[in-house]
């Protein structure tokens, strides 16, 4: 088994408070402390407030974090959900509460602490209460400026889930130059057992999970490790919807996060409170990726666009583990006041933690959003199958700077005035789609024609679930004239077929589809031209984002072509349709350009400092 990272920095500056980032503000040149909570709201800004607004806080849905050690259930923002955190681990794991994972814990679930107010009725009369505020709710800190302060601060992006929280690490191997971090182990059984569990078992309060999510990584560009194969084969077989970190450290995505049948997540730079997380930060790993034919041993370099999406990962202050357990070095973190084994207050945080660690646990959080939706709005089955989930997160993604997938015009008989649009990248080696928009995925789940089979007369947004057979293809017609110049998006994704073989996955079938795009001679009519086509040969994700050419009717067609490998004869392919023709509102502007393993995590230099955030606030 290959050597893996985890995906975190933990740097020392200021910042502001939970999956919201922030620097300190400073006015007349010197510092306000609270105004470190006054930055950007990360739930806000990726979407998910549209959601809350609707009810759907991720209730429905069950989220598994896989990492090397235990979420935290003490800290302010986990002591008082609903439901507890489900621990699973196998036999031989170590188990014990990490800092890592309790981090990730907050990104995903997350909710606020029990806070007191106090509110002067008149001079020298003062109420006192205590108690937990809602999300959206505004407050004041007791000071000069009346600094507002809001309970988002404290929130995840799915505060509501239900968390499972498996352990896979067998020990730890500590490198006493570092308090938080350091390399651990897992076994060929760890690992089996927690991802099996969580994807196909009922521990977690008796459901499998429809999310899961991992920030560790190993050292395979190929997706072929023993943990990856793994990972694809249970995600195939249970349908769930898999969020794995991209990486920090390595020019190409590296196992598992270089499988096929999972969300690979890279981070987004801060860059300044006026333009913030709009670029791909420069630590975050991405493509292209090699290639690895099993069947004939041979790899082929630089072939695939292993990133899907990006969230933000830099500057995120999140929910501070303290106690001398996981990845935190006792030989180093003897402060009495971090150690919460006897005394839990979990009234800490880190600051400015970043990572695509913390980049995965949000679209993760937003995925399980959408799963709540999908199983109150249509029943779940087909509507929460993770390449649904997939299809449509991608094709709501809002473009970032420098985002180009190789579109260009190629001569083509078949295409207006003998040019088709043609993209063999399918999508941008650094940011994939772009930025998670929950908001646009919103409507794009639950407007136009969700869940539509092939055919006519659809609406101008929607999604489709079906099975494309061996050499066959499927049309998808569009009801809506289409002007020239509207924006089309559309995203189609499969599942490479793994099967489960002892403690690994087993290849079966990489089948080779094609997205390709049509004008129709009208409404009803025949395909007329070939406008725009995704052909990558190497990705199991074909995405194309132009402007339509000319004023007409348009048709989507989902195409067989071929196999990568196959062990049997060629089997029907399960698949994921999303599409925007033309989106709805500005979905998506452009912008800027067309057996035992050593595992370390994901992490860059820098000290850790924690600010203390208390836990009664006076306000």
């Amino acid at each position: 088994m290959a050597a893996v990272i985890l995906a975190v920095l933990v740097l020392a500056a200021s910042a502001s408070a939970i999956t919201s980032s922030g620097v300190e503000v400073t006015s007349g040149g010197s510092s306000s402390w609270p105004n470190v909570f006054a930055d950007v709201d990360i739930n806000e800004l990726v979407g998910a407030t549209a959601l809350y607004e609707l009810g759907y806080m991720g209730t429905r849905a069950v989220i598994a974090n896989v990492e090397a050690g235990y979420v935290w259930g003490q800290h302010d923002v986990t002591s008082l959900r609903d439901t507890p955190i489900t621990q699973i681990k196998d036999a031989k794991a170590a188990g014990g509460f990490d800092f890592h994972a309790t981090m990730v814990g907050h990104i995903l679930v997350g909710e606020a602490p029990v806070i007191t107010v106090q509110t002067e009725l008149y001079p020298g009369v003062i109420l006192t209460y205590t108690y937990k505020p809602a999300y959206y709710e505004h407050f004041y800190l007791n000071n000069a400026q009346h600094t507002p302060l809001d309970a988002t601060l404290w929130y995840g992006l799915a505060p509501k889930a239900r968390l499972g929280s498996v352990a896979i690490a067998t020990d730890w191997v500590r490198d006493n130059r570092i308090e938080y971090g350091g390399e651990f182990n897992i076994s060929a059984e760890t690992a089996c057992y927690g991802y099996a569990t969580a994807m196909a078992g009922t521990a977690i309060g008796g459901a499998k999970a429809d999310v899961v999510n991992s920030s560790w990584g190993g050292d395979d560009p190929t997706g072929t490790d023993s943990v990856t194969r793994l990972i694809d084969a249970l995600a195939y077989a249970n349908r769930t919807t898999v969020c794995l970190a991209a990486g920090n450290e390595s020019a190409q995505v590296l196992g598992p996060a270089s499988g096929y049948n999972s969300i690979t997540v890279g981070a987004l730079a801060y860059d300044s409170a006026a333009h913030p997380y709009h670029a791909v930060a420069d630590f975050s790993s991405k493509g292209p990726n090699d290639f690895y034919n099993p069947r004939t041993g041979t790899t082929v370099p630089g072939v695939r666009a292993a990133v899907d999406l990006v969230a933000p990962g830099e500057n995120l202050t999140l929910a501070c583990y303290g106690g001398l357990t996981g990845g935190h070095n006792p030989d180093i973190g003897s402060d009495p006041t971090l150690d919460f084994s006897g005394d839990p207050s979990g009234s800490y945080y880190f600051i400015t933690a970043a990572g695509t660690s913390f980049a995965s646990p949000i679209v993760a959080g937003g995925a399980a959003l959408l799963v709540d939706l999908g199983k109150a709005r249509f029943g779940g089955g087909n509507a929460t199958d993770g390449r649904v989930i997939k299809a449509v997160l991608m094709n709501s993604a809002t473009k970032v700077d420098d985002w180009n997938n190789g579109q260009h015009p190629v001569s083509d008989s078949r295409g207006l005035g003998g040019v088709v649009i043609t993209t063999t990248q399918s999508l941008d080696y650094a940011s994939g789609a772009g930025r998670i928009d929950l908001a646009h995925a919103l409507r794009q789940y639950t407007l136009g024609s969700p869940g539509a089979a092939p055919g006519h007369g659809l609406a101008a947004v929607g999604w489709s679930y079906d099975v494309l057979q061996p050499n066959g293809i499927s049309d998808y017609s569009i009801a809506e004239f289409v002007d020239a110049g509207t924006l089309v998006d559309a995203t189609l994704d499969w599942f490479v077929d793994r099967a489960l073989d002892g403690t690994t996955g087993a290849d079966v079938q990489f089948a080779n589809l094609d997205l390709e795009m049509w004008k129709l001679t009208g409404l009803d009519g025949t395909p007329d031209a070939l406008v725009a086509q995704s052909d990558s040969i190497y990705n199991n994700v074909e995405h194309l984002y132009l402007s339509a050419p000319a004023a007409g009717y348009y048709m989507l067609r989902v195409k067989w072509a071929g196999e990568n490998y196959g062990l049997y004869s060629p089997s029907p392919e399960p698949y994921a349709l999303a599409w925007a023709v033309p989106e709805p509102g500005t979905l998506c502007l452009l912008a800027g350009g067309a057996a035992v393993a050593v595992v370390r995590r994901r992490q860059r230099g820098g000290c850790v400092r924690v600010q203390p955030a208390r836990k009664d606030l006076s306000f």
